[in-house]
């Protein structure tokens, strides 16, 4: 499971902090909230991900690059650390193979998400890692159902062939507030979804 956490955890939390405060608590697991000037430190970050003993975090490939390039023996530091998630960015090959070197007890997670629609797809980076490839698959959707590539014409399209995607089910937001005409526009009817009033962004 991607998410495996328990009591006993210690989850440091501060880019989707709504998000990441629940999902451990509701687990039983411990919060640490990360200052925003801890963020943009990376020297602190990692000062207070050791000090803390955090078991899991998630950062911006971007982040990880950095902390990388200063400390490349991480793992010395973040010995706790069982899970990294990675979101808001592409991840090269490059970084990903720098972080399985550095970091080799930890399970790397490549998320995609979108505020309109939560998690779309995410997978352990040392599963689909492709050595020849220039950047890391994000893995299956985690509501394969509900996860449609179109073509222009918004018809479904075969495997192998480029087109846009589109995310349906019941974890999509329910509008922008206070803006119907925006959400008019990035909310359709969901016509491969049965459900009244289902949709898709």
């Amino acid at each position: 499971a991607v998410q495996d956490l328990q009591p006993g955890d210690r989850v440091a939390c501060n880019v989707f902090f709504v998000w990441e405060i629940l999902r451990p608590l509701l687990r039983g697991a411990t919060v640490i909230a990360v200052p925003d000037d801890a963020s943009y430190d990376p020297a602190a970050l990692v000062d207070l991900l050791a000090a803390k003993r955090v078991t899991e975090t998630l950062m911006t490939p971007t982040l990880l690059a950095t902390i990388l390039s200063r400390y490349p023996h991480i793992t010395a530091r973040l010995p706790d650390l069982r899970a990294l998630w990675l979101n808001g960015e592409v991840v090269s090959t490059d970084l990903a193979r720098r972080a399985i070197k550095a970091l080799p007890n930890t399970r790397l997670l490549n998320c995609y998400s979108t505020c309109e629609t939560h998690e779309i797809a995410c997978g352990d980076i040392r599963d689909m890692i492709d050595i020849e490839s220039i950047y890391c698959p994000v893995g299956p959707p985690l509501d394969p159902a509900h996860a449609y590539i179109l073509n222009e014409s918004g018809e479904e399209v075969e495997l192998g062939t480029s087109g846009e995607l589109f995310i349906g089910g019941s974890l999509l937001a329910r509008e922008y507030i206070n803006l119907p005409d925006t959400t008019a526009k990035a909310f359709t009817s969901d016509k491969f979804d049965a459900t009244p009033g289902a949709r898709m962004y």
